[in-house]
């Protein structure tokens, strides 16, 4: 079978111009192209709030409903979030918090090399009988540091 071009005609067709096509084309894409709307813009605190139920919901949903979620602002040093117990115990919460505070003031003060955590229970506290539930963080800077 030769391989000769052969002039083919086009009777029958519509005679497609550059301007017939940019025009059908961009009506054919604005068809096609479904129209957004910009929504109104949410504050912080309405995006927060609904965030802040969101969350709810999840967590209800997670292991029963068993955790608390703590938060911190992107730009926060610690942590971004942490998950905790929803059913802790007083005492707990509090040993959580001492950790907190202990952290806290090793970052405050990193040139501090030795940190000590008095409670009622340590021998230090002469008066034990009649403290409950207090802590002191006690920490000594090393003599070359100190001004």
């Amino acid at each position: 079978m030769p391989n000769t071009p052969v002039r083919a005609a086009a009777e029958g067709l519509p005679k497609i111009t550059r301007r017939l096509l940019l025009r059908t084309g961009v009506l054919a894409g604005a068809a096609v192209t479904p129209m957004v709307i910009p929504a109104a813009a949410e504050s912080p605190s309405d995006r927060l709030r609904r965030l802040c139920q969101e969350l709810q919901d999840a967590l209800a949903e997670f292991c029963d409903g068993q955790f608390m979620a703590e938060i911190y602002p992107s730009n926060h040093p610690t942590e971004s979030f942490a998950f905790h117990s929803a059913d802790a115990s007083p005492q707990e919460t509090l040993a959580r918090r001492r950790r907190e505070v202990v952290a806290a003031s090793k970052a405050v003060y990193p040139e501090v090399t030795d940190w000590r955590v008095l409670t009622p229970a340590s021998p230090a506290c002469e008066d034990s009988e009649s403290m409950a539930g207090m802590f002191m963080i006690v920490g000594h800077r090393p003599k070359e540091v100190q001004s």
